[in-house]
């Protein structure tokens, strides 16, 4: 049903680990949905650089990260997509990443575009907005403004 668009997933159909302490409230699913720590330092490892993942700007790395390469300033819908379908696929026992979708490898294209049309298109504004807000606040605020060095 994921695959012919018939069933959009909610956050309830989510792997927990994509909630902010592995928890959600059945009254307020959205709230911690796309929280999860890990999700942060997942984040900043693949778009600033290991030097981040602590949280801090660190003046040891020697290479600019993904974000400052590609000119990102902000957080995006796919990138937070691409970081948790990422981590899905870490913490699973699936030994290689892929689109998947045969009978042998789950189908991570299809959690990675439901949580794109989830946020985009099933989340209201005001949330979709406040989400990025939240990550936007941990994620380019340990930067220093002039760089983006990871």
């Amino acid at each position: 049903k994921l695959i012919d668009g018939k069933h959009i997933p909610h956050p309830h159909d989510w792997p927990l680990l994509l909630f902010d302490e592995e928890t959600f409230n059945i009254e307020d699913l959205i709230t911690s949905f796309l929280r999860n720590e890990m999700l942060v330092r997942g984040w900043r490892l693949i778009f600033q650089g290991p030097s981040t993942v602590d949280g801090q700007a660190s003046r040891k790395a020697t290479k600019c990260g993904n974000a400052h390469i590609n000119g990102m300033t902000q957080v995006t819908v796919p990138g937070l997509a691409y970081v948790a379908t990422l981590f899905y696929f870490a913490l699973g026992s699936q030994e290689t990443f892929g689109a998947g979708g045969d009978d042998h490898m789950y189908d991570f294209y299809t959690f990675y575009r439901g949580l794109i049309t989830f946020v985009n298109e099933d989340t209201p504004s005001a949330e979709r907005d406040d989400l990025l807000a939240w990550w936007n606040q941990w994620i380019i605020s340990i930067l220093p403004n002039e760089t983006m060095h990871s």
